[in-house]
């Protein structure tokens, strides 16, 4: 893990999922850069990105773009709202910065295939990525340190988001007994 240097801040992008209203982000956006100051992260940025598009673009199509995008099996490939995202990280980061990508619902599919491209092509020192309430995506071994999966739960532990129960994480695992 690459410490984040205070004195040079981190840029942390929130990435909208479908249909997202302008404002959705406003109260996290706020609080994340009060945060910044509070722990003298100094040049540091908050950036809202819509890798699929906002809330005037049709329905059906974003929905097909995330779909395409939890579809492929393929490690390492980019896809559509990962190379938007990452685009906006390009232009909005200085290379070598450390960068967090917080993903809601399909922007955490984009968050997460955005730091594999960033950190495969060394755009970004470090690169970390939060999903919350987004559809799985199978993680390539070499980032599962680097991706935080969050989603709302009732009083008795079940997922209430029937988003996360989308996608799934690929692969098998097998005990030491190599039993899946």
């Amino acid at each position: 893990m690459v410490p984040v240097n205070r004195a040079c801040g981190i840029d942390i992008y929130l990435l909208a999922g479908i249909k997202t209203w302008p404002g959705f982000f406003e109260p996290l956006m706020s609080r994340l850069a009060e945060l910044c100051r509070e722990e003298e992260w100094r040049d540091s940025t908050v950036r809202i990105v819509y890798p699929y598009g906002d809330y005037r673009r049709g329905l059906l199509r974003q929905v097909r773009e995330v779909k395409r995008d939890l579809s492929s099996r393929m490690l390492g490939g980019a896809r559509l709202g990962g190379i938007v995202a990452a685009d906006a990280v390009r232009r909005g980061s200085a290379k070598g910065r450390s960068v967090l990508l917080i993903g809601h619902s399909g922007g955490g599919v984009a968050a997460y295939h955005a730091a594999s491209l960033l950190l495969r092509e060394g755009a970004v020192a470090d690169c970390r990525v939060v999903q919350i309430g987004s559809p799985k995506v199978r993680i390539d071994p070499d980032m599962r340190g680097k991706v935080g999966y969050f989603f709302a739960v009732d009083g008795r532990g079940r997922r209430i988001d029937a988003v996360t129960r989308l996608g799934g994480w690929g692969g098998l695992r097998f005990t030491a007994g190599g039993w899946p």
